[in-house]
């Protein structure tokens, strides 16, 4: 069994590689976290959550002259985005919206329509360069759904919608990295934040 402290290292260096590699596969950046610390690979490895606080506390340590001003700039960007396809209800979602965003994080966002279709044309009308893909989420601890997700590139940033039929606007998905209920935040919730 891995003591408390160590369990706390390796969240900690975990942490550490997704802020500053930008990687975004939290069971990878555990594997690596393994390989700094020079711990076998069968140690018992600390929940997501536990990471999500520890970029919280990295951040604040070491990026906390730069990191609000990132912060700041992706959800501009996001809510540009949002404004952009606001006739598909978008809701902000992941690290922008939780606020452990890096300067490699995507903008995730959550976009609703009954009609596939009618985003892509939406895209190709406004000449919107962007690849079709399908990312399976979990509406809960039992139920996973393949939705589409349509991503681009808007300045420097990644752009990811998450595209969900009507009915799902009321069920906010588990988050990826800490499996509880996803937040998502509103045009008018960014705006807030924001001013």
């Amino acid at each position: 069994m891995v003591s408390p402290n160590l369990r706390d290292q390796i969240a900690f260096q975990a942490a550490r590689l997704i802020v500053d590699s930008g990687l975004q596969d939290y069971a990878l950046a555990k594997q690596k976290a393994l390989k700094v610390l020079h711990l076998p690979d069968n140690s018992e490895l600390p929940s997501n959550q536990e990471i999500e606080v520890k970029i919280k506390e990295y951040l604040l340590l070491f990026h906390n002259d730069t990191h609000a001003d990132i912060l700041k700039s992706k959800r501009s960007e996001a809510l540009n985005a949002m404004l952009f396809f606001e006739q598909f209800n978008p809701r902000l979602v992941g690290s922008v919206a939780l606020g452990t965003a890096t300067e490699f994080s995507p903008l995730e966002i959550h976009i609703f329509t009954d009609s596939l279709k009618d985003v892509t044309e939406f895209c190709l009308a406004k000449d919107i360069p962007y690849r079709l893909l399908d990312r399976t989420i979990k509406l809960n601890k039992k139920t996973k759904l393949s939705i589409p997700l349509i991503c681009f590139i808007a300045g420097n940033n990644d752009v990811e919608l998450s595209v969900f039929e009507n009915q799902n606007i009321r069920q906010s998905p588990l988050d990826p990295a800490t499996g509880l209920v996803q937040k998502r935040i509103s045009i008018s919730q960014l705006q807030t934040m924001l001013s």
